[in-house]
């Protein structure tokens, strides 16, 4: 498994703890404070994406293409509705689903963009 982790870049196994850990311990296991080498982000909001795995991995501009950034927010949409339909919301479900309807209301190219048009390639 470590030898996996490092042929991927640093700090990979600090996020593979954060990710398996309960969320109160999870806070404790901090991002790597040196850039990681390798990337991967997550849209942290507004005009924001982050590296899961380094503190210095911030970017103002996506890294995605836009046909790949819209078809992973309308497949986390679909997910989210596929769940709804069979249990009762939670309110983690419920957190989830506006975040990600927000992010849609941002849409590039819609009324409401908020200046991702300009980040999109």
């Amino acid at each position: 498994m470590m030898d996996a982790m490092a042929a991927n870049g640093k700090y990979r196994l600090r996020t593979w703890l954060r990710g398996h850990t309960p969320y109160v311990l999870s806070d404790r296991i901090a991002k790597g404070r040196g850039v990681c080498g390798e990337h991967e982000w997550y849209y942290a909001g507004g005009t924001t994406w982050e590296c899961y795995h380094c503190e210095p991995g911030v970017t103002r501009v996506c890294p995605w293409p836009r046909d790949e950034w819209v078809s992973g927010r309308m497949a986390a949409l679909m997910m989210l509705v596929d769940e709804l339909e069979s249990s009762e919301p939670t309110v983690e479900t419920t957190a989830e689903y506006r975040r990600t309807f927000a992010e849609m209301k941002d849409l590039p190219g819609t009324e409401r963009d908020a200046g991702h048009g300009a980040l999109l390639a």
